[in-house]
């Protein structure tokens, strides 16, 4: 089934189209530009967070009077297989490990592939 449109339509379709695309150009342009600017700045965020928790916190850059927030989170990681020998141990003693560890599953999206 094919629908009847007006030029005036078709034009602000292709329009949108058109402005959808630049957008997610710009986007792109942008992530490129915050990962450089976030390689350059690494040391002086570093020296900013160093008393903060974790280094994780927010960091202000003053870059000629142009000022850009950015933020730190926490990100802990842990020895997976460290907990797993942990966990093990716990329960060859007859513990709940349970009470100490909680377990999350997780499966990598290539395996739906």
């Amino acid at each position: 089934m094919t629908e009847t449109t007006t030029p005036s339509l078709q034009a602000e379709v292709k329009r949108l189209h058109e402005l959808r695309l630049h957008i997610d150009e710009l986007k792109r342009v942008e992530k490129m530009i915050e990962a450089d600017i976030l390689s350059q700045s690494r040391d002086i965020i570093a020296a900013q967070l160093a008393d903060a928790p974790y280094g994780a916190g927010t960091a202000t850059l003053d870059v000629e009077g142009y000022k850009t927030k950015v933020v730190v989170s926490k990100r802990p990681s842990y020895d997976q297989a460290g907990l797993a020998a942990i966990r093990d141990q716990l329960i060859a003693a007859g513990q709940d490990a349970n009470e100490y560890i909680s377990v999350k599953y997780d499966v990598a999206e290539a395996a739906y592939k």
